[in-house]
């Protein structure tokens, strides 16, 4: 029997290599090089919590808090990895001690210091020029030839009315002289419009309603950006089988550096169907080409979903049922050679590392 490809044994280990090389940088203090590697892993796989781990890292050891925070965040949707909680704790308090921090005022360089010379320099100086002065007066100064004085003859002042002739013999006409216009002032400071996102062929309907908060399991406290509310309100254009809009229950984050999103919705209450999980992969498949269609800058994303289940005593609890990735150009592919795929091409092809909650049943929905 030949021996197994180590490869094959060790999927991860060259990427365990590449993380090790990305810290070895960031030790040595080459943190652009550092960074030039993690940017080309992050390509490669979008989806990896480590690789957005190392990001935060190379920002921390550059004491870029903020930015360290959000790598770290992302992180912590994709699942995080272990000491995660204590970097991002650490990166948020960082930051928000820099925001609270008293300026630094720069030192001002200090005054040359004079030579002890200088002022011997000037006396003697001025008393040359002293004793000079008292020679011509005692003097009367060198003795000048006398000569008539010749005055020139005076011209008498033109009026203000009368012309000036230019060196083309023509009139020239004064010109009055006024105060410069000064420019209005500009604004200080310019708002930058709105993003509106790309073209999208679905039309969002419906009431405008209050957004429900959405339980996850892992609480981040980023603030959503125009972008990521642009795909919450066009996903949750969507409606669900019996004719349930989504819009309630939608949550986004895109990751404008990578083009990366990650798209949780929930199960609505309740819900009357033969196959829950075919019914929810169908609904994520729906979700993925609208996502697509919508923004341009995404490339990859994660689809979750979440069920309440009902428990004892009428305790309620919140689980991910669905997880699964995908890219544009899969979708793009199976859209364009099928149409709308059936349940198996979704489950097996459109989608990879399908994931479902084996304790999330249709009799345990809440």
């Amino acid at each position: 029997m030949a021996p197994e490809d180590q490869s094959e044994l060790h999927p991860h280990s060259d990427l365990d290599a590449q993380l090790a090389q990305i810290s070895d940088l960031v030790r040595q203090g080459e943190h652009e090089a550092a960074m030039a590697r993690c940017e080309r892993l992050l390509r490669a796989h979008p989806t990896n919590a480590e690789l957005h781990v190392a990001m935060g890292d190379i920002y921390a050891a550059q004491q870029l808090w903020p930015e360290a925070a959000q790598w770290y965040e992302l992180a912590q949707q994709l699942g995080g990895t272990p000491g995660l909680a204590g970097r991002l704790e650490n990166a948020r308090r960082q930051a928000e001690s820099r925001r609270h921090a008293a300026p630094i005022i720069p030192e001002l360089p200090l005054p040359p210091r004079r030579s002890r010379w200088l002022p011997v320099a000037v006396i003697t100086v001025s008393s040359l020029l002293v004793v000079l002065a008292a020679f011509v007066l005692l003097t009367g100064g060198p003795k000048l030839p006398r000569h008539r004085a010749i005055t020139a003859p005076t011209t008498p002042p033109l009026p203000s009315s009368a012309p000036v002739y230019g060196a083309s013999g023509t009139a020239i006409k004064p010109r009055s002289v006024s105060q410069p216009q000064v420019a209005p002032a500009l604004p200080r400071t310019a708002r930058a419009p709105a993003y509106k996102g790309a073209a999208t062929a679905q039309t969002v309907t419906g009431p405008t309603v209050a957004r429900a908060p959405v339980v996850i399991t892992q609480k981040v406290s980023t603030p959503a950006t125009d972008r990521d509310l642009y795909l919450m309100e066009t996903v949750g254009s969507l409606s669900w089988p019996d004719g349930r809009p989504m819009s309630r229950s939608v949550s986004a984050v895109v990751d404008p550096f990578t083009g990366y999103a990650v798209i949780t919705f929930a199960l609505p209450p309740a819900l009357t169907a033969d196959n829950i999980k075919a019914t929810v992969a169908l609904q994520a498949y729906k979700a993925a080409v609208v996502a697509f269609r919508s923004d341009a800058g995404i490339n990859s994303l994660t689809i979750r979903c979440l069920a309440t289940l009902a428990g004892e005593r009428g305790a309620h609890t919140t689980v991910v049922a669905f997880r699964a990735n995908t890219t544009r150009a899969t979708i793009e592919y199976w859209n364009k050679l099928h149409g709308e795929p059936g349940m198996d091409v979704i489950w097996n092809e459109v989608f990879g590392e399908v994931w479902w909650n084996p304790g999330v049943t249709a009799d345990k929905l809440q």
